[in-house]
């Protein structure tokens, strides 16, 4: 991803880092977890793509567009 994250909006660090969380279809969704006060946060799934691979691209634009938009 070529957008760069913002600070945690709730304790200002910078150590921010993606993760992945699995459904019970073994399909992967980004989050992205902040190291110091633990939060995660994800996006809902509205993909239009039917493919896992475009869906999580999709999901993962969406993501990191919500956490920097605050």
């Amino acid at each position: 991803m070529s957008e760069e994250l913002k600070p945690c909006p709730f304790c200002k660090t910078e150590s921010i880092y993606q993760i992945d969380r699995e459904d019970e279809f073994i399909r992967r969704y980004p989050q992205l977890f902040c190291n110091a006060c633990k939060i995660k946060f994800e996006v809902e799934n509205d993909s239009p793509y039917i493919n896992d691979n475009l869906t999580y691209d999709y999901l993962l634009d969406k993501l990191y567009k919500a956490w920097n938009r605050r």
